[in-house]
């Protein structure tokens, strides 16, 4: 898996030089910043938290709507409006907390509520990209 992760970022950085024609030397993050590129971590939150939107909406696949459950709260809490989801408790530290159901609620739970409350995808779509985009390059 870490071969594959490897060739993919590196066909990654080859690309982007090609496209702006920097030298190999220059540093590969300032050429992602400049073609609004995420690097690979941050496309795979927007992959699991599109999937975690479209399940909340009703037009995911029904197995991946199986595994996204809302929090509901035993007595009245402010926390009610927030929709956030319920966070399951794993086992295993390093297989457990990768499993889409827990990465999908961390992940869900950590946004904003302007992002969580979004009704359409293309709105979803702009401002997750913006604040991840905004996450990776901070400057």
């Amino acid at each position: 898996m870490l071969g594959v992760l490897f060739q993919f970022y590196w066909f990654l950085f080859i690309t982007a030089r090609l496209v702006t024609r920097t030298h190999k030397r220059e540093h590969v993050t300032q050429v992602l910043n400049s073609l609004h590129c995420l690097p690979v971590i941050y496309r795979s939150q927007y992959n699991i938290l599109m999937y975690t939107f479209k399940a909340l909406q009703g037009t995911a696949p029904q197995y991946i709507e199986e595994l996204v459950i809302l929090y509901q709260p035993t007595r009245s809490l402010r926390s009610e409006s927030g929709a956030f989801l319920a966070i399951p408790t794993t086992r295993g530290v390093t297989y457990g907390n990768r499993c889409f159901t827990k990465a999908a609620a961390t992940l869900w739970n950590n946004l904003p509520v302007t992002i969580r409350k979004c009704k359409t995808l293309d709105t979803f779509k702009k401002k997750i990209k913006t604040n991840l985009f905004v996450s990776a390059f901070p400057n």
